[in-house]
């Protein structure tokens, strides 16, 4: 440790700066939408979760003994300043205020320094890898070994995205890594460490590799997809600094293996990520596990050519003072209707919602995010009722959130940005933020639980005709299951054409039984009209009670033709 220590003296002014600067920002900012999702997360340790692996929640849960928004992203405070220190002691820059400078010129590190999000766990054990990788490819040791096993496990418990890492690292060495022993104990050794999570994914079905790879699917190509791609590239890892980087690969000083590595990785990653933008849009942070290698290829050769070096003292001071106003504009709401919104009047949103509920729980058709906030800045129970025009998320499988609903009085909110059956809700509430429909239930129920399985539907069908398609409800939970009300509790049909993105409903009649017991199951045969226009539809099933809720089935998908 006193080493550690020794050798980072002469860097603790810009770590403490670094700390200081996100503590200020974590305390003025009100937290983004998706901090708040995976806020619940942490108050519900798994070892998985709908979207992501647990490492996010494990991160958020450790700060959670401060209260408000610090106590959601305090670790990860402490983690961005470890890797900043981390790059510090590993680059070890002979001018380590304008290294500093460097990497506060680009956008991605700033917003990682203090958004409680899976890349912050994943960008640090990037860096982790990264240096026992290095150690492991000067000496063939079973201790490295062991450690990067861990460090792989760890790294797919922080996102899927470290499979990226790992392959682009492995493969230009592969041929020399398979002719040693100890090899071979790293992939078994981080199956075994990783195997709790995949047992949770095979108890839920494996509900997170089916959301990424098939219901958030491919879009087809758009001109966009790509163009967004690289600006936001360029923006994220600027956005000035961006150019000065591109310039300088091409002097990269590519003279060991280490060094090849870690040119696959950059170039592996932002090249898998540009091919992906040919099939649907890409999150510009999805790339930050490029970050420590493109630091450790870029920054030498910057400071080791004048021509470079002058460039990064006249970008760096702009793009510090460009980060710092998008920071401010983050914490003091100056501009409205935009991005920075996100953090702005949610307290003032969820007082507004509070008192329209009236003693009643608040819920949310098809907002997740907003079921969060409203948890977090009212201190009240909530949930996301989810139908089937909604993409799955977390609430999905929080049984015993919904379970306490049954009978109690409610008030469901919706908006006609969130949910295209909003205008058949109740009277307009508007908050500031947004105007939602609202209904009051004094007796709720719903049965987003129970599970709808297709025992005999056709693949394709003809334009206007009309089939009939077998199916089953399954009751999985340890209750069973009452249908108070057949005219108001309907199994409905989603359909959306995939190539016009247009959207159907069909009303397939009632669940048929009143009592469904835990475990037990009912078959029953319903009658579908085919859409117009032909092409292919994707379509989700629902158990609906006054509309709300109904998400009982995976997307599936089935051809009309002419």
């Amino acid at each position: 440790m006193r080493s550690i220590l020794t050798t980072l003296r002469p860097y603790w002014p810009y770590l403490l700066l670094w700390f200081g600067l996100n503590i200020l920002q974590s305390l003025t900012t009100e937290l983004l939408h998706d901090e708040a999702y995976y806020w619940v997360y942490a108050n519900h340790l798994d070892w998985g979760y709908f979207d992501h692996p647990p490492a996010v929640a494990v991160l958020i849960r450790a700060g959670l003994w401060l209260p408000g928004e610090l106590g959601v992203r305090l670790t990860t405070v402490l983690v961005s300043t470890g890797v900043l220190a981390f790059l510090f002691a590993w680059i070890k820059p002979r001018r380590p205020g304008l290294f500093f400078l460097f990497v506060a010129s680009m956008m991605l590190f700033h917003i990682g320094g203090f958004v409680a999000v899976p890349d912050i766990p994943l960008l640090a054990l990037t860096c982790g890898f990264l240096y026992l990788f290095q150690r492991y490819l000067r000496e063939d040791s079973l201790g490295t070994a062991l450690l990067l096993a861990l460090i792989c496990a760890l790294l797919m418990y922080s996102k899927y995205h470290a499979a990226i890492l790992l392959v682009f690292a492995i493969v230009p060495n592969l041929g020399a890594l398979m002719r040693r022993r100890t090899f071979w104990l790293i992939p078994l050794v981080a199956l075994v460490l990783f195997a709790p999570h995949l047992w949770w994914q095979w108890q839920h079905d494996f509900v997170t590799f089916r959301f990424h790879l098939f219901e958030r699917g491919s879009r087809g190509f758009r001109w966009d997809y790509p163009l967004n791609y690289v600006l936001g590239q360029l923006l994220v890892y600027g956005p000035l600094m961006g150019f000065l980087v591109l310039a300088s690969i091409r002097h990269w000083q590519i003279r060991d293996r280490f060094a090849r590595t870690l040119a696959w990785v950059v170039m592996g990653v932002f090249g898998l990520f540009l091919l992906m933008s040919l099939r649907g849009r890409i999150e510009a942070n999805w790339t930050a596990l490029a970050f420590p290698a493109l630091v450790w290829l870029s920054y030498p050769v910057i400071e080791g050519q004048d021509r470079l070096l002058r460039w990064l003292k006249i970008l760096a001071i702009p793009s510090v003072v460009l980060i710092v106003i998008v920071r401010i504009l983050f914490a003091v709401e100056v501009v409205t209707d935009s991005k920075f919104r996100e953090t702005h009047g949610w307290k003032a949103w969820a007082a507004s919602i509070q008192d329209a509920a009236d003693g009643s729980t608040a819920i949310f058709r098809n907002s997740y995010q907003q079921a969060a906030k409203y948890m977090f800045y009212s201190g009240e129970p909530s949930f996301s009722m989810n139908g089937p025009n909604y993409r799955g998320n977390q609430f999905d499988l929080l049984p015993d959130l919904e379970v306490v609903l049954q009978g109690a009085p409610v008030t469901v909110f919706t908006s006609s940005f969130h949910d295209s059956l909003a205008v058949r809700f109740g009277d307009a509430l508007d908050t500031g933020i947004e105007t939602y429909h609202r209904q009051r239930f004094d007796a709720f129920n719903s049965f987003n639980q129970l599970e709808i399985r297709l025992v005999q539907v056709p693949e394709t069908v003809r334009m206007g005709t009309t089939s009939s398609w077998r199916l089953e409800v399954l009751n999985p939970l340890d209750l069973p299951v009452v249908v108070p009300d057949q005219d108001v509790t309907r199994i409905m049909l989603w359909m959306r054409h995939t190539g016009e993105r247009s959207e159907s409903w069909q009303d397939l009649g009632p669940p048929g039984f009143e009592r469904l017991e835990p475990g037990a199951s009912h078959q029953r045969e319903v009658q579908v009209v085919a859409p117009d226009p032909p092409g292919t539809y994707a379509f989700r099933l629902g158990v609906m009670w006054n509309l709300t809720g109904g998400k009982n089935t995976f997307l599936h998908h089935i051809e009309v033709v002419r």
